[in-house]
Protein backbone atom coordinates (compact mmCIF):
# COMPACT_ATOMS: atom_id res chain seq x y z
CA UNK A 1 0.00 0.00 0.00
CA UNK A 2 1.58 3.63 -0.75
CA UNK A 3 1.60 6.52 0.98
CA UNK A 4 -0.52 8.42 -1.51
CA UNK A 5 -3.47 5.78 -1.47
CA UNK A 6 -3.17 5.41 3.01
CA UNK A 7 -5.22 7.68 5.07
CA UNK A 8 -2.52 10.51 7.18
CA UNK A 9 -3.44 8.05 10.52
CA UNK A 10 -2.25 4.71 9.02
CA UNK A 11 0.61 6.44 7.36
CA UNK A 12 1.90 7.65 10.74
CA UNK A 13 0.91 4.45 12.61
CA UNK A 14 3.30 2.82 9.61
CA UNK A 15 5.92 5.32 10.73
CA UNK A 16 6.08 5.68 14.43
CA UNK A 17 8.91 2.88 14.67
CA UNK A 18 11.06 5.69 12.80
CA UNK A 19 9.57 8.88 14.66
CA UNK A 20 10.53 7.05 18.03
CA UNK A 21 14.32 6.43 16.77
CA UNK A 22 14.37 9.54 15.94
CA UNK A 23 13.09 10.80 18.74
CA UNK A 24 15.07 8.85 21.46
CA UNK A 25 18.57 9.53 19.44
CA UNK A 26 17.71 13.56 19.98
CA UNK A 27 16.14 13.18 23.45
CA UNK A 28 19.88 11.17 24.03
CA UNK A 29 22.20 13.68 22.32
CA UNK A 30 20.41 16.65 24.03
CA UNK A 31 20.00 16.00 27.73
CA UNK A 32 21.23 19.61 28.84
CA UNK A 33 17.96 20.54 26.62
CA UNK A 34 15.46 19.56 29.68
CA UNK A 35 13.05 18.21 27.36
CA UNK A 36 11.05 14.72 28.43
CA UNK A 37 11.22 11.76 25.56
CA UNK A 38 7.68 12.58 24.91
CA UNK A 39 8.36 16.36 23.99
CA UNK A 40 10.91 15.09 21.35
CA UNK A 41 8.46 12.19 20.28
CA UNK A 42 5.31 14.84 19.76
CA UNK A 43 7.60 17.02 18.09
CA UNK A 44 8.52 14.44 15.86
CA UNK A 45 5.08 13.14 14.88
CA UNK A 46 3.94 16.27 14.13
CA UNK A 47 7.26 16.73 11.64
CA UNK A 48 6.32 13.29 10.62
CA UNK A 49 2.55 14.12 9.80
CA UNK A 50 3.87 17.83 7.52
CA UNK A 51 5.73 15.59 5.95
CA UNK A 52 3.15 12.66 4.94
CA UNK A 53 1.13 15.67 3.79
CA UNK A 54 3.35 17.34 2.05
CA UNK A 55 5.51 14.36 0.68
CA UNK A 56 4.52 13.67 -3.41
CA UNK A 57 6.20 10.42 -5.24
CA UNK A 58 7.72 12.25 -8.10
CA UNK A 59 10.43 14.06 -5.34
CA UNK A 60 12.34 10.80 -6.34
CA UNK A 61 13.21 10.06 -2.38
CA UNK A 62 11.23 7.12 -0.67
CA UNK A 63 8.83 8.19 2.02
CA UNK A 64 11.41 6.68 4.41
CA UNK A 65 14.52 9.53 3.47
CA UNK A 66 12.29 12.08 3.26
CA UNK A 67 10.19 11.52 6.57
CA UNK A 68 13.92 11.31 8.17
CA UNK A 69 15.35 14.11 6.67
CA UNK A 70 12.00 16.36 7.87
CA UNK A 71 11.79 15.07 11.02
CA UNK A 72 15.76 15.92 11.84
CA UNK A 73 14.95 19.28 10.52
CA UNK A 74 11.97 19.82 12.91
CA UNK A 75 14.09 18.51 15.81
CA UNK A 76 17.28 20.28 14.54
CA UNK A 77 15.03 23.41 14.29
CA UNK A 78 13.71 22.75 18.33
CA UNK A 79 17.18 22.63 19.41
CA UNK A 80 18.35 25.69 18.03
CA UNK A 81 15.30 27.20 18.95
CA UNK A 82 16.13 26.55 22.78
CA UNK A 83 19.35 27.56 22.66
CA UNK A 84 18.54 30.79 21.10
CA UNK A 85 15.94 31.45 24.26
CA UNK A 86 17.93 29.95 26.48
CA UNK A 87 20.87 32.36 25.41
CA UNK A 88 18.45 35.26 25.11
CA UNK A 89 17.33 34.59 28.65
CA UNK A 90 20.68 34.81 30.00
CA UNK A 91 21.64 37.71 28.51
CA UNK A 92 18.09 39.09 29.67
CA UNK A 93 18.48 38.68 33.27
CA UNK A 94 21.98 39.61 33.65
CA UNK A 95 22.80 42.33 36.41
CA UNK A 96 23.70 44.45 33.86
CA UNK A 97 20.03 44.47 32.52
CA UNK A 98 18.28 44.35 35.19
CA UNK A 99 20.17 47.44 36.74
CA UNK A 100 19.33 49.64 33.45
CA UNK A 101 15.33 48.89 33.68
CA UNK A 102 14.88 49.11 37.20
CA UNK A 103 16.65 51.83 39.09
CA UNK A 104 15.74 51.03 42.66
CA UNK A 105 15.69 53.45 45.30
CA UNK A 106 17.67 52.34 48.84
CA UNK A 107 14.86 53.56 50.76
CA UNK A 108 12.16 51.52 48.86
CA UNK A 109 9.84 49.15 51.27
CA UNK A 110 10.86 45.15 50.56
CA UNK A 111 7.99 44.35 49.39
CA UNK A 112 7.79 46.96 46.97
CA UNK A 113 11.16 46.19 45.46
CA UNK A 114 10.42 42.27 45.27
CA UNK A 115 7.19 43.06 43.19
CA UNK A 116 8.90 45.55 40.93
CA UNK A 117 11.92 43.13 40.18
CA UNK A 118 9.85 40.20 39.26
CA UNK A 119 7.44 42.51 37.33
CA UNK A 120 10.50 44.21 35.21
CA UNK A 121 12.22 40.06 34.88
CA UNK A 122 8.95 38.92 33.14
CA UNK A 123 8.73 42.41 30.75
CA UNK A 124 12.34 41.77 30.03
CA UNK A 125 11.75 37.55 29.51
CA UNK A 126 9.10 38.51 26.94
CA UNK A 127 11.64 40.52 24.72
CA UNK A 128 10.88 44.30 25.32
CA UNK A 129 13.99 46.25 25.19
CA UNK A 130 15.52 47.42 28.63
CA UNK A 131 15.00 51.10 27.43
CA UNK A 132 11.90 50.64 27.20
CA UNK A 133 11.38 49.25 30.32
CA UNK A 134 12.92 51.34 32.32
CA UNK A 135 11.24 54.44 30.63
CA UNK A 136 7.66 52.47 31.81
CA UNK A 137 8.84 51.19 35.29
CA UNK A 138 10.30 55.77 36.03
CA UNK A 139 6.70 57.02 35.14
CA UNK A 140 4.31 54.28 36.11
CA UNK A 141 6.05 53.26 39.65
CA UNK A 142 8.12 56.14 40.62
CA UNK A 143 5.57 58.68 39.19
CA UNK A 144 7.67 60.95 36.80
CA UNK A 145 6.47 63.22 34.08
CA UNK A 146 7.49 61.71 30.65
CA UNK A 147 9.07 65.11 29.34
CA UNK A 148 11.27 65.25 32.54
CA UNK A 149 12.44 61.66 31.37
CA UNK A 150 12.47 63.01 27.78
CA UNK A 151 15.03 66.15 28.85
CA UNK A 152 17.06 63.51 30.80
CA UNK A 153 17.13 61.13 28.10
CA UNK A 154 17.94 63.43 25.18
CA UNK A 155 14.94 62.71 23.07
CA UNK A 156 10.72 64.26 22.71
CA UNK A 157 8.50 63.67 24.49
CA UNK A 158 6.59 61.67 21.60
CA UNK A 159 9.58 59.15 21.63
CA UNK A 160 8.61 58.75 25.64
CA UNK A 161 5.47 58.42 25.24
CA UNK A 162 5.59 55.40 22.46
CA UNK A 163 8.00 53.39 24.75
CA UNK A 164 5.40 53.95 27.86
CA UNK A 165 2.32 53.04 24.97
CA UNK A 166 4.85 49.83 23.69
CA UNK A 167 4.91 48.01 27.34
CA UNK A 168 1.14 49.37 28.19
CA UNK A 169 0.14 47.32 25.34
CA UNK A 170 1.90 44.76 26.27
CA UNK A 171 0.62 44.59 29.85
CA UNK A 172 -3.07 44.73 29.19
Amino acid sequence: MSVSTMTTEQALTQWEPLVRKLALRFACRHPRMRMEYDDWAQEARIAAYDALSDYDDSMGASVKTYLYSRISWRLGDVVKERNRRREYLRLVFSEEAMTAANPVSPDEPQGTRLFREEFVRMLLANRLLPKDVSVFVRHVFDGERQRDIASEEGVSPSRISQRVLKVRDWVK
